[in-house]
């Protein structure tokens, strides 16, 4: 359809469903949000996840250890696992964790949500085996399925009904989750990324490039070192800044460690996923040990 506006000729056109859902999405953002920009450095760590790559012979992911880091991080300051609602404040009991992929239905964008229900009580190598299955973004709840088929068959209504209902901290974490972790990477970008993106839980981070800086090493010579750009977004009602650095110390401790890379790890993973390390047989048929904690 063309109509005239002021500056000539204009094409009007419905809007795509994932457009739809996105500006629902952004209605719920929380204007008490606060952001920080950080960079953490990962030199540690992918030197580990290099070892354990060759180890077992499966690439190890990044941002699902630095996710796993998160969300213990979120676990010991469960203060943002929160909301805030008519004076009173809700604690949700598990650290719910939320992210997404684009994909396409019936030839139209879509963007699946994937939660992790109760991911503090997942170890580093069940977090990255249960965030390496497809079945993260397809064992969803009834209430999810009955309104993602909606969003595709009636996407107006769906975007209408996110509106109304998603006021409500109980019904968001059912469909959505109490933390979230999004990654703004793609190949050939390799420079420093930061995004102001919208807020919906207590707590959110948002994975940029990896990038070489010049900087002291742990010996203090200047060397150059492998960085993370992270953005942290966090609801200023549920904390001050003083808890926020606490809890951006704890982040930064976990993370930078690589402690949670070791043995032990290399051979829970292994197992998880049916590999035998050098030396060993597998006769066991691979199994989904984690059908209890993904929804």
């Amino acid at each position: 359809m063309l109509f005239w506006g002021k500056s000539g000729e204009v094409e009007k056109r419905d809007a795509p469903p994932y457009r739809l859902l996105s500006s629902a999405f952004l209605t719920l953002h929380d204007p008490s949000t606060a952001y920080g920009f950080t960079q953490i450095d990962v030199t540690e760590v992918e030197r580990r996840i290099r070892k354990a790559t060759r180890r077992l012979r499966r690439g190890i992911s990044l941002t699902g250890y630095v996710t796993y880091c998160w969300v213990q991080t979120i676990n010991e300051h469960r203060c943002v696992n929160a909301a805030l609602v008519g004076g009173k404040v809700l604690s949700f009991k598990d650290v719910d964790l939320a992210t997404t992929i684009d994909r396409r239905v019936n030839g139209e964008r879509m963007v699946a949500i994937g939660r992790i229900r109760a991911a503090q009580n997942l170890s580093l190598a069940e977090m990255l085996t249960a965030l390496r299955s497809q079945r993260v973004f397809e064992n969803q709840d009834q209430r999810s399925l009955r309104f993602r088929s909606l969003l595709q068959k009636r996407p107006r209504l769906a975007a209408w009904l996110l509106r109304r209902l998603g006021k409500d901290p109980a019904w968001l974490v059912e469909i959505y989750g109490t933390t979230m972790v999004t990654v703004l990477q793609a190949p050939g970008i390799s420079r420093p990324l930061h995004v102001l993106a919208q807020n919906l839980c207590g707590a959110g981070l948002f994975l940029g490039p990896v990038t070489d800086e010049v900087k002291a090493g742990p010996d203090g010579r200047i060397e150059v070192r492998r960085v993370l750009h992270v953005t942290f977004a966090v609801k200023h009602d549920l904390l001050d800044g003083m808890e926020m650095l606490a809890g951006s110390r704890t982040f930064f401790e976990k993370t930078e460690s690589a402690e949670a890379l070791n043995e032990a790890f290399i051979e829970e993973f292994a197992g998880l996923n049916n590999i035998a390390l050098p030396g060993e047989t597998v006769e066991r048929p691979l199994e989904w040990p984690l059908e209890r904690e993904v929804a």
